[in-house]
């Protein structure tokens, strides 16, 4: 099953390599700027690299150039807020939008 093939490739992963920390977004003038990425990204992207019960315990995070590397560590050791509210949809919700993906799932394999 692909899903499983995807969940078990991914949860594999030795090392990750950040190519750039610059991420280009458009502004309220609909310019393009290019900034660095959020603490919170950098952790979550890193966050990939070994885990519990995988082949690779621990991870290596890096960066694709040296120069970047402080900016990485930088963004790795700034505190991040915490989550203090999350919402749970109502179960009605959850059962509406399990139908709608199983639908879309049956329209992309022609069935």
């Amino acid at each position: 099953m692909l899903v499983y093939v995807l969940f078990d490739y991914c949860r594999n992963i030795k090392r990750i390599i950040f190519y750039s920390l610059i991420k280009p977004t458009i502004n309220e003038k609909g310019e393009k700027e290019m900034n660095v990425i959020a603490p919170a990204t950098a952790l979550q992207i890193a966050g990939r690299a070994g885990r519990y019960a995988s082949q690779f315990i621990e991870g290596e995070v890096t960066t694709f150039s040296a120069n970047d590397l402080p900016l990485l560590q930088k963004l790795l050791n700034t505190p991040v807020e915490p989550i203090l509210v999350c919402y749970m949809p109502y179960c009605k919700v959850l059962v509406n939008l399990r139908h709608e993906l199983v639908v879309r799932l049956l329209d992309c394999n022609g069935v």
